[in-house]
């Protein structure tokens, strides 16, 4: 009996799902393009050196001119959830067409090249290749603003970001300690929460680290079809960002269990040991309403607490974040007594209101922004938020130590 598989064994295996799907993405594209086409993904930073430097020509359905073509309405027009793209692209006086891939439909699947990729011609492969390369090196490396908090703080953020990842990968496995951390970033809105996570992601640019940023809805999204294990999953070193993730992490004892727990624990966690991963997870829940299975180490490693700014850091705010001619016309001494008890974000509406009467009057009037900036506070019928609600009634302030180690 022979033993050996026939020579079209492997037309006689089944394909899996995924690569049915991409392998018919690629014959959409490359009719789009009218030539056969080869596929490629990028990274962030590259994907947006392409579309700079690309003008967009016509856009269609996946399936045809008009079919399977999904938009959606935004404030600031719409997202593309499912088309093909063809862009244009001129490198050296000679047009390259491209085409883009998405299907964003089902939701992310971030191990799934089916949902986004680029097709090029292939003879332009390497060409392009070069451009893009060249492109980013000669492009200044993105830089957010430095986050505006106490240096300690600032030090172990980066310490246990960055600085981690860039460790050597050999002495965890040497100690067979997975290169895994877990970081929680708690503050009520407009502390400063954002603006470190937005640093992070510029230095992870810089430094070729992947950078993922998955919301609620985008994890509501993946969980509804079964596939949010992607979301907990890099293709290389880098940082996950999970923004305001109360819903999932909220204490059963005090809440009620859903199925968001088990879901995002498990995930967490996950089967499989994940590997040069930082979690960073941002909540404006105070910590006695988390779950502890949540806040357990192993998890969250370090908790980083964003409360409401002190004169420190109001200071720096204005000396760093305002211009120079506001600063100059005012007593910043004074700006920084009667912003006591504002959050960053609450100062800057305090700026604008300033800006604006300046732009009417032609003059700097600190007491009367602050004044305006007072009454439009009370319009709002909100009672003033120092620190966090304890989800219930009263506000409860939070020490003044800003991190602690989870162990």
């Amino acid at each position: 009996m022979n033993s050996n598989p026939p020579k079209d064994f492997e037309d006689l295996t089944p394909m899996p799902r995924h690569l049915r799907e991409f392998a018919a993405r690629i014959r959409c594209a490359q009719e789009f393009l009218g030539v056969p086409g080869r596929p490629f993904l990028l990274s962030g930073l590259l994907e947006r050196t392409l579309l700079a430097a690309a003008v967009l020509e016509h856009r269609r359905g996946l399936a045809g001119e008009h079919a399977y073509m999904v938009l959606r309405g935004t404030r600031r027009g719409h997202h593309v959830l499912a088309a093909l793209e063809r862009y244009r692209l001129n490198i050296g006086g000679r047009d390259l067409p491209l085409v883009k891939v998405i299907d964003n439909l089902l939701g992310p699947r971030m191990n799934d090249a089916a949902t986004s990729f680029w097709v090029v011609p292939e003879g332009d492969f390497l060409r392009l290749y070069r451009f893009l390369l060249t492109q980013v090196r000669r492009a200044p490396a993105p830089r957010a603003p430095a986050p505006i908090m106490h240096q300690d703080v600032e030090q172990l953020l980066w310490n246990n970001s960055i600085g981690f990842l860039r460790s050597d990968g050999q002495l965890f496995k040497r100690y067979n300690i997975p290169q895994k951390r877990g970081i929680l970033l708690t503050g009520w809105p407009g502390n400063g929460k954002t603006m470190a996570c937005r640093w992070l992601r510029s230095h992870c640019e810089t430094l070729a680290l992947e950078f993922s940023h998955v919301s609620a809805e985008r994890y509501e999204r993946a969980r509804s079809i079964g596939n949010s294990e992607d979301l907990f999953t890099l293709s290389q070193p880098g940082i996950i960002v999970f923004d305001d993730f109360d819903l999932a992490v909220r204490d059963r004892e005090q809440f009620g269990a859903t199925s968001h727990h088990s879901t995002f624990l498990g995930e967490l966690d996950g089967m499989r040991v994940r590997e040069g991963v930082v979690f960073l997870f941002t909540t404006n829940a105070a910590l006695s309403d988390l779950d502890p299975a949540f806040l357990r180490p192993g998890r969250i490693d370090i908790i980083a607490h964003f409360p409401c700014p002190d004169a420190e850091l109001r200071r720096r705010f204005v000396m760093e974040r305002w211009q120079s001619d506001v600063r100059d016309a005012l007593d910043v001494e004074q700006v920084v007594a009667d912003t006591a008890g504002l959050s960053f974000a609450e100062m800057e509406g305090l700026r604008t209101q300033l800006v604006l009467r300046f732009l009417v009057t032609q003059q700097w009037d600190w007491s009367e922004a602050l004044r305006t900036f007072h009454e439009d506070q009370r319009r709002s019928k909100q009672p003033r938020r120092v620190g966090f609600m304890d989800g219930r009634t009263a506000a409860v302030d939070l020490p003044l130590e800003t991190i602690r180690n989870a162990n």
